[in-house]
């Protein structure tokens, strides 16, 4: 599901409340993507993931991605405190989008903050423009690896609300 071509946001705040699936191979995310990918492409366009985890959800990261001076990525994540699956109940994963910072939270626990000046050199801040919301779970790729015979059949993401506030 995404929001482009119909909301997005420049500077402010976006939440999406949901219970993450987990698995072998799985690959579930909340993030957002700048509206000028068609012209610009990525990573200059910028990315900031509200949340990502792969496989059992032991690994769950919030992230700014954006490009170097030279046309490569930079990114810059904070890791979410260990604690129960994301899938045994709803979370609230948070990225109050600035002009100079991003501020991560769960469930409205700051888990941390990416800042401008942590851009490289001649690089793009990710938040310049206006960026719209993706929620996707991928199956299989290079960060999860394939999924296995443990993998379950079927996976949801099941979102109670999604709210993008500026």
């Amino acid at each position: 599901m995404h929001t482009a071509g119909r909301r997005s946001v420049r500077h402010g705040l976006v939440q999406v409340r949901a219970r993450l699936p987990v698995g072998t191979g799985i690959w579930p995310a909340a993030w957002t993507l700048g509206e000028s990918l068609p012209q610009v492409g990525w990573p200059r366009c910028g990315e900031v993931d509200l949340i990502e985890t792969v496989g059992d959800g032991a690994v769950r990261v919030q992230t700014v991605h954006g490009a170097d001076r030279d046309g490569g990525h930079w990114q810059r994540g904070v890791p979410v405190p260990p604690g129960p699956p994301l899938s045994e109940r709803f979370h609230v994963f948070a990225a109050d989008c600035g002009p100079d910072q991003v501020v991560f939270s769960v469930d409205d626990v700051v888990t941390g903050v990416v800042s401008a000046d942590d851009v490289p050199p001649g690089g793009s801040w990710a938040c310049d423009g206006p960026h719209h919301l993706l929620l996707d779970v991928a199956v299989g790729g290079h960060w999860p690896g394939p999924p296995d015979a443990s993998t379950p059949p079927v996976v949801t993401m099941v979102v109670d609300w999604v709210r993008l506030h500026g």
